[in-house]
């Protein structure tokens, strides 16, 4: 007996256990290996991320998620081919699946073909960014052929996807166009702060020069030259106009700062970027980035970069940079 009434505890806790374990939710290997894919996918691991999608789908011949990523990562390498017959796969596993739409969308458009493009993003729902996509490239197609007021209207109904930096890019050259360059600045620096095109800091160059403010104009065409290749059509516009105002920042006239100090006002709560850049338009370091109370405030530049080396003697950029528009402080650094 006392054996027994000795064991009763032990036995207890061992089926607590097991009973406890039963509730835990497992994930299939299918999820395992997609959930994997994704993660690379996402870090632009591209084609390693391919191999967990492969697996998934061994694992589970009918995960639907795992052949649509297959298709993702097809399109991404330009084979849009592979990229269409993945997606028609996952479709057919599971219909229900409404995003695959834009992106067979995105085939036909790449490949010329409009009216079928058309067809499939208008399977897209509203929610679905695809469709923000879809106007903001009809209402390029519009302003590119002089169709003004369409191209308005397709802008304003690619902004039902706010992250998509194109619907404010849209609205921003439909201000430009006005005559309004602070409207247009606004726009283009909401867009600027989603993963926009690099000819949106074309534009907001554009927007400072017709402000006449030549320094930050100056940044921010050197900033496009450095972000797109040479043989884009604009970059050698962008380079020719940023030597044009350079003075505003290395001439006489310049108002540089020698004692690296960079002051700044907070009216109310901001979200702010606080930074040095070299003449070229690159980042050098950050100095502050995110939420701060109102105050004044200054922030001192120890003359390093981002990893602690000290860089060499000469003009920078001192940069404050808020939601809608940025201050700059020419610097003079002499060690």
């Amino acid at each position: 007996m006392r054996n027994k009434k000795r064991l009763l505890p032990i036995f207890s806790f061992v089926f607590i256990s097991i009973m406890a374990c039963a509730h835990i939710p497992t994930e299939s290997p299918a999820a395992a290996f997609f959930r994997e894919g994704t993660s690379l996918f996402n870090d632009g691991k591209i084609d390693e991320s391919a191999l967990f999608f492969r697996k998934a789908y061994a694992a589970d011949p009918l995960y639907a998620p795992a052949y649509a990523m297959l298709g993702r990562v097809y399109l991404e390498n330009g084979d849009t081919y592979r990229a269409e017959m993945f997606f028609r796969k996952s479709l057919a596993l599971d219909p229900s699946n409404t995003e695959i739409y834009g992106w067979i969308g995105d085939i036909y458009w790449s490949e010329g073909d409009s009216a079928k493009a058309i067809e499939y993003y208008e399977k897209c729902p509203k929610e679905d960014s695809h469709y923000s996509v879809l106007h903001f490239r009809l209402g390029m197609r519009a302003y590119q052929n002089g169709r003004a007021s369409f191209a308005r209207g397709e802008f304003e109904k690619a902004l039902t996807d706010p992250d998509f930096w194109g619907g404010h890019f849209g609205m921003g050259l439909m201000a430009f166009a006005d005559g309004d360059p602070t409207e247009a600045l606004m726009a283009f620096h909401r867009a600027d702060r989603t993963d926009a095109d690099p000819d949106v800091k074309y534009w907001i160059a554009k927007s400072y020069r017709a402000l006449g403010r030549d320094a930050e104009a100056y940044l921010y065409f050197k900033q496009f030259a450095n972000s797109c290749p040479p043989e884009n059509e604009l970059h050698s516009e962008a380079e020719t106009l940023a030597e044009e105002l350079a003075p505003a920042l290395t001439g006489p006239e310049a108002p540089l700062d020698s004692t690296l100090i960079i002051p700044f006002e907070v009216a109310d709560h901001d979200v702010l970027e606080v930074g040095v850049f070299d003449l070229e338009g690159r980042l050098v370091k950050s100095l502050f980035e995110g939420w701060i109370t109102k105050g004044d405030y200054s922030l001192t530049w120890d003359g390093d970069d981002s990893e602690g080396n000290p860089v060499e003697n000469g003009i920078y950029i001192g940069c404050i940079e808020r939601e809608f528009d940025v201050k700059l402080i020419p610097m003079l650094l002499q060690k």
